[in-house]
């Protein structure tokens, strides 16, 4: 008798856990979105705005997360050794955030994976869900035996 069947899903990186002299916390409480708006008290546009004004403590806190995104990045091309790795989310768009998750990742990555690796941002990411959607439609058509492991 076979057991239940596991659904396959993308990963969630903002799930990592990570050792801080706090404790063990999840990436997101380091790297997202509501982790910087908790460390600044400002809500997601006041930080744009403070970030466009110079606030230099704004900047180190956008800053010191995108450090923490960089070294989950690093640790999965480390670890993994993708030929791909693709991030999306409301917070690479602060100023600061996305180049320096590049460049952390990038430090702590060993360079031979780090060359042969990928690492963007998703194009238009409210179509992500559709485009695999479509993937997986044509390769159904085609009979690829891979799509067995989403039916």
């Amino acid at each position: 008798m076979a057991g239940p069947r596991r659904q396959r899903r993308a990963g969630e990186i903002g799930y990592l856990p990570v050792p801080t002299p706090r404790g063990i916390v999840r990436l997101d409480d380091l790297a997202g979105g509501a982790a910087i708006v908790r460390a600044t008290g400002l809500g997601p546009t006041q930080v744009h705005a403070a970030l466009s004004a110079g606030d230099t403590a704004v900047r180190e806190t956008v800053e010191a997360a995108g450090e923490s995104f960089g070294l989950a990045i690093a640790t999965l091309v480390n670890i993994l050794n993708p030929d791909t790795v693709r991030a999306a989310g409301g917070t690479l768009g602060y100023p600061g955030y996305w180049d320096t998750a590049l460049a952390t990742a990038r430090t702590h990555s060993l360079p031979e994976l780090w060359d042969c690796c990928t690492v963007d941002r998703i194009k238009d990411p409210e179509l992500v869900v559709a485009r695999g959607a479509l993937r997986l439609a044509a390769a159904a058509a085609d009979g690829a035996g891979w799509i067995e492991q989403y039916v």
